[in-house]
Formats: C-alpha cells, structure tokens, sequence
C-alpha cells in the first residue's frame, strides 16, 4: 500500500532510531531540525486516514536514494523502510515534492544531511499562469475528458506535480470529515461565500427593546447585487486512496448535487430536523469503500500550499462508471 513505484538507484543499510512527525501518510519533504521531544507515541500498525498528525518512533532500516532523471549528481528522493518497536515496517519518502511533514533527527546521516542542503536552496515554487481548468469539462464528453482528453496519474505522481492543470485519477473514498462544516453560505447571485452580519436596531414600538436582525456581505467585491441573499452549497472534504497514497480532495456543489440528487439546501433540512442517525447527512456514509475516477484540478493555490498539512485538491468531475474505471485500469496497468 505504501510502497513506490520508484527503483532503487542505489542502496545501504542503517540503523539510526529518530523520531517523525506524520502527515498524510508519509509523503515526507526535506525539512529537518534539531531533535525535540514528542510525546504521544503512534505504533505503525495504528495509523488511521481520517487523521493527519501522528508521532511516530522509528528506526531506518534501509535507505536508498532516487536520482533526477538525465543528471546523476542530483538526488530527487530519499526512499527508507522504516521499523517500529513492535516490528512493524512502512516505506517513507523524503522527496523535493513539500508535500510532507516535518522531521527530526537525533543521529546526522551523510545522504540525508547532502539532501537537506539541496532542499534548502529551493526556496519556491514558480508561479504557473492561472487558466480556467473546471469550465473547459462543461463541454467536453465524460468519456472523452476521462479516457482521452485529460492526463492520468496516480496519487504518489499527484504530489509530484509542479504546474497548473487537471488529471485523472482513480481512488477509493476511505474518510469523508465529519467535523467540519460540509457546507457554505454562498450569495445567490454570484455563488461566492457570503459572510454573515448582525444589525441591531431600536424596536418601532416604542418599548425600548433592542431588534437583531441577520444580513449577508458578500466577500466578492464585484458583485452588484442590490440585496444579498444567501443559500448553502457543498463542500466536503473527502480522502480518497489508490495502490501508491492517499489524497485529500473537496467536493464542492456540481457534482455533489449530480452524486446525492439532492442539494445542500434539502440535506441540511434535514440534519437540523433531526431525520438523521447522526449529526451529518446519512447520504456521506454510503460514499465510504466507493471507488471511483476523479477529474482534479491542481491551481497556483495548490502549488503555494504544498509544503502545508492544508493542502486539498478540487474535484471538477467524478464518476462511478465501471466501464471508464475498468479501461483507465487496463491502460494503465492498474492492479487491485
């Protein structure tokens, strides 16, 4: 499940225990510091997708580094099986992707300290020039944009991606959040999020009462609406996994109204009138152990967010059509 794609290049054997903090399943980027103390101990065989922040001990059993294609004095990833107390083993990366965790060390190791030094010469990413990515699925057939149109990648080659675009990849929804907001209040004129305000007024008749009355302003600068009003619109955060990683993406309100045929209005209803077991729409349960084929868009704002735990990935078009699924797993050599 945890295992590259990736050969080794060249390998050695360690055994320097040090300790890591995890995040999204250890896709590990190259910022080291000094050794602090962590408390609260995760053992491997405990780690869970439903959360991102984990401490881990471990020792580094094997170690082996990846190198940049066509130049083979840079390193492009640090791969290490690692092992805890209790024997188990997982595969880690220490890639140039940010799109890791943070980790400490309590022993120096000369392939790892070169890799950190590298790493710090990079100091950002270029700026892509921002382009439409979801308007351009509008008119484009759902098999065409799957199985022709649109690249197709893994979720391990997700992170390694450095430019504006869209890709296809294929996933199985292992957590949906419940805690947080699953909706927004977006202004019904221009769908952007609307901020809530509260006016309070003198009562007209007299008693000397104070009235409260909610208002809505909208955060779009542009919008002309002369009164804003406002309606809730979907967006859930959701983790999907494949054979190489684990993703987060957001499902936001045009393919969450086409996947529950009900709108965000209709389901919130319900949750506040109590008709369902829980606190959240029942309809989010029945996405978990689904898989299915997801249109992503990865934006400027993607790229400037890779080295942060709060990086989640746009959902423009998903779909559960075996047929799809099935061809983009023969093409692509895909396995359960």
């Amino acid at each position: 499940m945890f295992a590259s794609s990736s050969l080794p290049y060249s390998c050695s054997s360690l055994s320097n225990p040090f300790i890591i903090t995890y995040q999204a399943f250890l896709q590990l980027n190259g910022h080291f510091y000094s050794l602090m103390e962590l408390t609260n101990i995760t053992y491997l065989d405990q780690l869970e997708v439903s959360k991102d922040n984990y401490n881990l001990k471990v020792r580094i059993i094997k170690l082996w580094r990846q190198l940049e294609m066509g130049n083979v004095e840079e390193t492009r990833a640090i791969h290490m099986i690692l092992m805890d107390e209790k024997g188990i083993k997982i595969q880690a990366t220490v890639s140039t992707s940010y799109d890791a965790t943070t980790l400490f060390i309590n022993d120096e190791i000369d392939e790892i300290t070169d890799f950190k030094n590298k790493l710090l010469d990079k100091e950002g990413i270029e700026n892509s020039t921002s382009h439409r990515l979801s308007t351009s699925s509008r008119f484009i057939n759902l098999q065409d944009d799957f199985l022709t149109i649109t690249t197709f990648n893994n979720i391990a080659e997700v992170n390694e991606i450095y430019e504006v675009k869209s890709v296809i990849i294929i996933g199985t929804i292992k957590w949906v959040s419940h805690d947080t907001d699953w909706y927004y209040y977006a202004c019904n004129t221009c769908n952007k999020k609307v901020t809530k305000k509260y006016m309070f007024t003198d009562a007209t008749d007299g008693s000397g009462h104070v009235e409260e009355k909610q208002t809505f302003e909208c955060n779009n600068d542009k919008c002309t609406a002369p009164v804003i009003s406002a309606v809730p619109r979907f967006i859930i955060p959701l983790r999907v996994q494949d054979g190489t990683g684990v993703l987060s993406l957001t499902l936001f309100d045009k393919e969450a109204n086409k996947k529950f045929n009900k709108s965000a209005y209709e389901l919130l209803q319900n949750t506040l009138e109590g008709h369902n077991k829980k606190d959240y729409p029942d309809v989010f349960d029945d996405l978990l152990e689904q898989k299915m084929a997801f249109k992503i868009d990865i934006t400027n704002y993607n790229l400037q967010c890779m080295n942060t735990a709060n990086r989640s990935y746009t959902i423009s078009r998903m779909t559960e059509d075996s047929t799809i699924i099935s061809t983009l797993e023969k093409k692509h050599r895909i396995e359960d």
